[in-house]
């Protein structure tokens, strides 16, 4: 089957999300060699999230989906709906594990504009990517409710949301007040954060890396550095931003089927297209191999 998620990992290891045989597909440890090492399954569902799977010298965290059916006639919806929720697993070697639900911490109404809250089947958080801070606790990417979220991974409280309908932020020096539908989320050397702005509500739709630079004192998110491709690339969905070493960035727009990597200036240092039609490449990673 296809391969959604694929990471190399701190300790050499790499990990993807895919299937070995006709089974549901989860995450798979291998060596370089591709040796499967052993499969990763959440604990509070069957089915992980497809979307990330990080490890660490003190375990690994990844999503997993749950199914709720819920009474949504209060926003129009239906009696019965089955919604969609995102769980937090970060398994951790020493202590107790952490979990988190969409559902005991986040409101259906907090989802974007575009997201149908009258369908049978309702999706208003979907989240896509998982990063733990430098103070141990965690950045999480909402796609369907334009939001990073900052969440202690003590506590399970929310420290702080940025983006979407509940921003507590101010965004600073952004022509486009913020991102929309973003993808990848990561905390930079420099203490900024990277994402993948999908742009789905932006007017015209646009995508673009964007980094910000928070002060979570104040609450305000200044854009530092954002890339535009010219003519505009829109990818729709999938996609991320990687800062290299050498200061350049790699991004991969998804559904637009093009992986750019830019210099800090904008000047593109390497350029690929995907051809194939209804082939597309959901990350793209510069990795060192050995």
């Amino acid at each position: 089957g296809g391969v959604v998620d694929f990471q190399r990992q701190p300790n050499g290891h790499y990990t993807a999300y895919t299937s070995v045989d006709a089974s549901p597909s989860r995450f798979y440890e291998m060596d370089k060699f591709g040796t499967i090492l052993r499969d990763i399954i959440p604990r509070l569902s069957t089915e992980p999230g497809p979307h990330e799977l990080r490890m660490t010298d003190e375990g690994y965290y990844l999503f997993s989906i749950e199914f709720r059916h819920m009474d949504l006639r209060t926003y129009g919806g239906r009696e019965n709906a089955r919604v969609r929720g995102m769980n937090i697993e970060y398994e951790r070697s020493v202590g107790t594990p952490f979990t988190w639900s969409t559902f005991d911490h986040l409101q259906v109404t907090d989802a974007a504009p575009d997201i149908d809250l009258t369908a049978l089947n309702v999706n208003p958080w979907h989240g896509n990517a998982i990063e733990l801070d430098a103070d141990g606790n965690m950045l999480v990417s909402f796609r369907n409710m334009d939001e990073v979220t900052k969440i202690n991974t003590q506590t399970g409280g929310i420290i702080w949301r940025l983006g979407g309908r509940r921003s507590q932020f101010r965004f600073v020096n952004d022509p486009l007040s913020g991102f929309s539908h973003q993808h990848g989320v990561r905390r930079l050397a420099n203490g900024n954060i990277i994402l993948f702005d999908n742009g789905n509500l932006h007017v015209p739709p646009l995508s673009r890396p964007v980094e910000y630079r928070l002060d979570e004192s104040t609450h305000t998110a200044e854009l530092v550095w954002e890339y535009r491709h010219d003519p505009p690339l829109y990818g729709s969905a999938l996609g991320f931003a990687q800062r290299l070493e050498n200061g350049s960035t790699l991004i991969c727009y998804g559904l637009a089927q093009r992986v750019i990597e830019v210099d800090m200036s904008g000047t593109v240092q390497w350029d690929l297209q995907i051809d194939e039609p209804l082939h597309y490449a959901y990350r793209a990673f510069r990795i060192k191999t050995f």
